[in-house]
């Protein structure tokens, strides 16, 4: 693709998890290249998170940026980390409710109600530190914990619910 641009002309993924700097690497422009991760669905969803990789320049990030205000975004910058910001905090919530549904906290009703309803509330009134603190003290988590103990897919969730359960229960 590089053979046919313009040397000025800027490259921009908008992958929501790849490495930024790796994907520049594979280009004769690294200064030049920039992700531009929109949240979707695209046309309702107003964040973008902008990622630099370690060689792109402040140029391309100013014009990256202006950009996505152009178009009405709201712009945060993420830091070249696997998942960015969205997804790193988004995929562990995901588990989570899995684990939550596979527990039998609540249904899948009641965990999409409180997600919708109740989220944004907990996040934006600054309770996350305390609960935070009760939930790693009560599940005895570590900051630094490995992640693949978290990414149990939901065909072996289920398999091990309905296999070695009845519905709706957990054997302790």
């Amino acid at each position: 693709v590089c053979t046919v641009l313009k040397p000025d002309a800027i490259l921009a993924t908008n992958t929501s998890s790849l490495s930024i700097t790796r994907l520049a690497a594979s280009t004769d422009r690294p200064n030049r290249f920039i992700g531009i991760h929109f949240m979707n669905p695209v046309p309702v969803m107003k964040l973008v998170e902008l990622v630099r990789g370690i060689g792109t320049d402040q140029e391309t990030f100013a014009i990256a940026k202006d950009f996505a205000e152009s178009i009405g975004k709201t712009v945060t910058v993420s830091e070249d980390f696997p998942a960015f910001i969205v997804n790193r905090i988004l995929i562990p919530m995901i588990n989570e409710a899995i684990y939550t549904l596979y527990e039998g906290v609540g249904n899948v009703e009641a965990i999409d109600t409180g997600m919708k309803l109740g989220k944004y509330v907990l996040i934006g009134e600054g309770v996350r530190g305390s609960l935070a603190k009760q939930l790693i003290a009560k599940c005895d988590l570590q900051k630094d914990r490995e992640p693949q103990k978290f990414g149990i897919g939901i065909k072996e969730l289920w398999q091990v619910k309905y296999e070695n359960h009845r519905p709706g229960l957990v054997q302790h």
